[in-house]
């Protein structure tokens, strides 16, 4: 035997060393894998509550006085435990500085967990008040076993007995599982329990986190197989033997056919929403989709965060309406473009410009983050696959880039606005930094956003036949979205891991660019143009909403992205240099190094993906029911039968209304969809108190209530993100002072009849200007009536608002007659103005405001908050007097 057969025997005994135990273990964990998935799917939902706290039944009151410890003992639902709220009553008005509560995690064995004083002025009397459970640098919640008792002991310190408040135990002890029983003093109470509730933090389901091991495990040995086959001589030549043979090509001809197929059917988001109160979302919902048969014009007579397509986002079937068939056609057509693009990734994959690998990964992040699709992110997420079609070749996917982009500028505007910069920061990369484009395939990229951004004008103005209306609409896009990100802010948005997580997949997300910077610019600017929703995403998150939904939200735009990543064989031969099948060492670990760190890269995006996003399999059942429910009764109204339910008005505001026309402030504008013959207008920001992102939205509805309101305004007091009622849009509220009278109240509404004659809209000369510390107590000077505040940003807070977020301002009001009121200040509203009057908080306060000249008047008030932080040490404060 030769010693050339000598080699190639070692050679084999190599390689089947290696694929023969990864072939076992992939074997033996998809087996698992599909048997949890299916066990989780049907039979199991890992999606644990975030708190559970009981119902009021029988309540009695226990005193804490007398150095007093009551004991709780309990067994957990999960294996975390984030915070426990408890119920105080009884505080007193008048403690010492150092008075607090003291509670107290043991666990089975008696030992100390965790020990937390919370001091009284922390505590909310006579209402909840969260204690959050976080340990070590990370801020994790506790791990517990959800198979052992613990108990917790309350107790307070530091005041006199006769100073001492009480907590509430109830008699529905079955209403949190696991509870046990109640020792008060040693003695144990019979059929009693605190009155507390238990926070759980979601957790990862048991497949999830099988998958990510799977993930993890193929990441590595996809490592060792590019290792092995490129420093085992004469490995490089058989690969492409081996990646022809025709079992394996069935085999991925079978994925490639199944994946796109599968990846349809589970992205397709559910068409038509339903409608089930008149709270806040679902008003807004409903006003897109009576808007267009009302009459009203996006632009000209409203101005709101989404456009004249908005319906199709939540379509509402309320009968036989054109608006709803409009929807299901808009949605035919949108669905035909998904279809074809999954077709052109197949045919993409045929012609090996996707890889089975890349298909596999971009499927495979997708599941992890499996969230019900919602329609803004599964229209996003068309676009970033019409944007890798184009960069890999598909020419004919300039076509739907287009009409998706399109149509994004008159449905929701921020996903225009990221679809477009998407689109130009990609061609402007490849034009500048793409050395392999000739003066035609550059002229090429420049025309790729060109329609959309020509087609955008046009439509508009056969729509609204107005220019000042288009440039009323383009004002609102931009507007809109900086507004957003100045007041919708909210501190406790999300835990500090969360953060970390994010932050992780950002700085993974700028390896893997800087990576493809050094090796192929083409792929670069596609992964440096799908930050931008990435990065869009993100601030979302930071600000109000949270990383869980900044996961689903760019979970799936960057799983299309996976698809344009280069982890075949195919992309790795031809793209080494001519020497390294030639077996050069130094020089072959070049690109399997390369491809590798790509690989893990992306695998680590994904599994923090499912960590931020607590991904889950076990919506699928439900998601896939709610699809087939709405597939076979798609003429079905909509409206559920809890609309009708929490969406009833007195019979006496109906009543004085008649046939009337009326406003609803601030946003249960749904009443219209309640109640058929109300004759109900519209604010020109659709819905207030929540959507007034900045003064020139504020002074547009305010013009609208005194130049053209309606008859009858329903008034309730409802904020958002713990803001001041009033103060959010102050225009609005003197608008309605000086028009309105209040002649009906009750502890929900006001309601509001339009005055004969409207009072003379107040006019204000300035007096005087003063420079203050920016978290002074500023008093009032005694003749002063109006206030402009001159709040600005520091560099390193316009640095941090634009990277991270510039956190809340807070205002604490002291009115003349000792009344305080304390919450959330829109910095643009206060640096705009505000009147020195009274804001009420109730709907007898507002009657009083409206009906009587003796309110009390401001007359100190204090910035605090997380907000002064990026803002100048100094603020200059305009003081005027009313002429």
């Amino acid at each position: 035997m030769s010693a050339n057969d000598n080699n190639k025997k070692k050679d084999v005994r190599a390689i089947l060393n290696l694929v023969i135990p990864a072939f076992i273990a992939v074997a033996i964990f998809l087996t698992f894998s599909i048997a949890i998935a299916f066990g989780e799917i049907y039979f199991y939902n890992y999606r644990n509550p975030e708190s559970i706290t009981p119902e009021i039944g029988e309540l009695e009151t226990v005193s804490l006085s007398g150095g007093a410890e009551i004991t709780q003992y309990f067994t957990p639902c999960t294996q975390h435990i984030s915070y426990l709220a408890y119920y105080i009553v009884a505080l007193p008005e008048d403690y010492s500085d150092g008075a607090s509560f003291v509670m107290t995690l043991y666990d089975s064995d008696n030992k100390v967990i965790i020990s937390q004083t919370t001091p009284f002025s922390m505590i909310n009397n006579g209402d909840w008040t969260v204690d959050y459970f976080r340990k070590g640098l990370l801020k994790l919640p506790l791990r517990v076993s959800d198979s052992k008792e613990y108990h917790i002991t309350f107790s307070v310190t530091g005041c006199s007995d006769d100073a001492c408040p009480c907590l509430i135990l109830t008699d529905d002890v079955n209403s949190v599982a696991g509870l046990g029983s109640c020792i008060v003093d040693g003695t144990e109470k019979d059929e009693m329990t605190v009155y507390m509730g238990y926070g759980y933090p979601e957790t990862l389901s048991r497949f999830v986190i099988l998958l990510s091991i799977l993930l993890v495990f193929l990441s590595i040995s996809y490592c060792l197989y590019l290792y092995y086959r490129e420093t085992i001589p004469g490995r490089a030549e058989n690969a492409l033997k081996h990646y022809s043979n025709p079992t394996i090509q069935k085999i991925k001809l079978s994925i490639a056919i199944i994946i796109p197929i599968l990846w349809f059917v589970l992205a397709m988001p559910d068409i038509v929403y339903h409608l089930d109160s008149v709270s806040l979302d679902p008003s807004w919902r409903w006003i897109l989709n009576v808007a267009y048969e009302k009459g009203y014009i996006f632009g000209k007579d409203l101005f709101f965060s989404y456009g004249p397509l908005g319906f199709a986002y939540y379509l509402i079937n309320m009968g036989d309406t054109a608006t709803y068939k409009m929807g299901l056609l808009l949605w035919g057509c949108l669905f035909a473009v998904a279809a074809y693009l999954f077709a052109r990734i197949f045919i993409a994959w045929r012609k090996g410009h996707i890889s089975t690998t890349s298909l596999l990964l971009a499927f495979i992040v997708y599941l992890l983050t499996f969230h019900e699709s919602w329609t803004d992110s599964y229209l996003q997420f068309m676009v970033v696959m019409s944007l890798v079609l184009w960069d890999i070749g598909d020419r004919t996917a300039i076509i739907p880039l287009n009409v998706l982009i399109t149509f994004s500028s008159f449905g929701k505007i921020i996903g225009f606005i990221s679809g477009i910069m998407m689109v130009l920061v990609y061609a402007l990369f490849r034009i500048l930094f793409d050395n392999r484009l000739n003066i035609k395939e550059r002229l090429k990229m420049l025309i790729l956003p060109v329609p959309s951004i020509i087609a955008m004008p046009a439509l508009y103005l056969l729509y609204s036949h107005s220019i000042s209306g288009l440039i009323g609409y383009v004002a609102n896009l931009f507007n809109n979205v900086s507004g957003f990100n100045m007041t919708q802010q909210f501190d406790d948005s999300y835990s500090e891991l969360d953060y970390i997580c994010f932050f992780v997949i950002l700085l993974v997300y700028l390896l893997i660019f800087m990576i493809f910077i050094a090796k192929d610019r083409r792929r670069a600017a596609i992964f440096i143009a799908a930050g931008v929703p990435l990065f869009s995403a993100y601030k979302y998150g930071v600000t109000a909403h949270g990383m869980e939904c900044s996961a689903w939200v760019a979970a799936m735009p960057i799983s299309a992205l996976m698809l344009d990543m280069p982890l075949g064989i195919r992309n790795l031969s031809e793209e080494m240099p001519s020497n390294t099948l030639r077996g050069q060492r130094p020089k072959v670990l070049y690109h399997p190094v390369l491809q590798s760190l790509i690989c893990c890269g992306c695998a680590i995006i994904a599994l923090l993906f499912a960590w931020c996003g607590h991904g889950s399999l076990s919506g699928i059942t439900e998601d896939m029911h709610s699809k087939a429910y709405t597939i076979t009764h798609l003429f079905e109204d909509s409206r559920e039968e809890s609309l009708y339910e929490s969406g009833q008005l007195p019979k006496e505001i109906l009543n004085i209304i008649g046939d009337s026309t009326v406003g609803v402030y601030p946003w249960r504008i749904a009443y219209g969809a309640v109640y058929d013959d109300l004759n109900i207008q519209f604010s020109p920001t659709c819905f207030d108190g929540a959507e007034i992102y900045n003064d020139r939205l504020d002074a547009i509805s305010a013009q609208y209530y005194r130049d053209r309101g309606p008859e009858y305004i329903i008034m309730s007091c409802e904020v958002v993100y713990g803001q001041i009622n009033l103060l959010n849009d102050p225009q609005i509220w003197y608008a309605i002072k000086d028009n309105y009278n209040a002649v009906y109240t009750d502890d929900e509404f006001c309601l509001l009849k339009r005055k004969e004659s409207a009072d003379v809209e107040k006019t204000y000369t300035l007096v005087e200007s003063n420079t203050y510390n920016t978290s002074d107590r500023i008093e009032c000077p005694d003749w002063a009536d109006y206030a402009v505040i001159h709040l600005e940003y520091s560099f390193t807070g316009k640095i941090r608002g634009l990277f991270w977020r510039y956190g809340v301002t807070n205002i604490n009001i002291e009115y003349s007659d000792g009344q305080s009121v304390y919450g959330t200040a829109l910095v643009p509203q206060i640096s705009s103005g505000f009147e020195l009057c009274y804001y009420p908080q109730d709907t007898y306060g507002v009657e009083s405001s409206l009906n009587s000249e003796d309110t009390p008047v401001i007359t100190a008030f204090t910035l605090s908050g997380t907000g002064l932080n990026s803002m100048n040490d100094k603020v200059i404060i305009d003081w005027y007097s009313c002429d």
